[in-house]
């Protein structure tokens, strides 16, 4: 993450993200591993991995890993990123981002034909006409619409402890 992004955040009103870039910016193939060898039940997703930033044929291979090692329970979420100095740093061009993501699904969905279950999903703020059609065709399987999140760390920290509550009054 840098410091200072020029480029506005899309999914706050103020344009700021909430984490601060010195946050720990945990690799999530690697903390969704530590999370799947502490339980046998709980799903495993990654919120938006930003798949232009990485390699595809690593990434199709450790998310093929962690999906096998934890029974099957990967959803692997992919974005395309939104700040243009953070693809820049990267040689990553914004204006092409969305191409190169759809190339790379379609080449991790090449690596994983004999993986057919495992499950590729997209989070966007709003859709335009045209994009579920266009993400279907490239492999994804599910969209998730997504909405601001709180904005400050304690307004987000309220937040995912609501989710947790929910979640662990859910289970049996």
């Amino acid at each position: 993450m840098l410091d200072r992004p020029a480029s506005r955040y899309p999914y706050s009103d103020s344009g700021v993200i909430a984490v601060p870039a010195q946050a720990d910016w945990l690799d999530p193939m690697i903390a969704l591993s530590f999370a799947a060898a502490a339980s046998s039940r709980i799903g495993l997703a990654t919120g938006v991995l930003l798949l232009p930033e990485h390699n595809p044929v690593v990434v199709a291979k450790q998310a093929a890993s962690l999906d096998r090692l934890s029974g099957g329970r990967l959803t692997l979420g992919v974005g395309v990123g939104w700040s243009r100095e953070e693809l820049a740093a990267l040689g990553v061009s914004f204006a092409h981002r969305g191409a190169r993501t759809a190339e790379y699904v379609a080449a991790m969905r090449t690596l994983w034909r004999d993986r057919a279950e495992l499950r590729l999903s997209v989070a966007l703020r709003s859709p335009r006409g045209g994009d579920i059609g266009a993400l279907a065709d490239v492999g994804i399987d599910e969209l998730v619409l997504v909405e601001a999140p709180p904005d400050g760390p304690a307004a987000a920290s309220e937040r995912v402890c609501g989710l947790a509550d929910r979640w662990l009054t859910a289970l049996p």
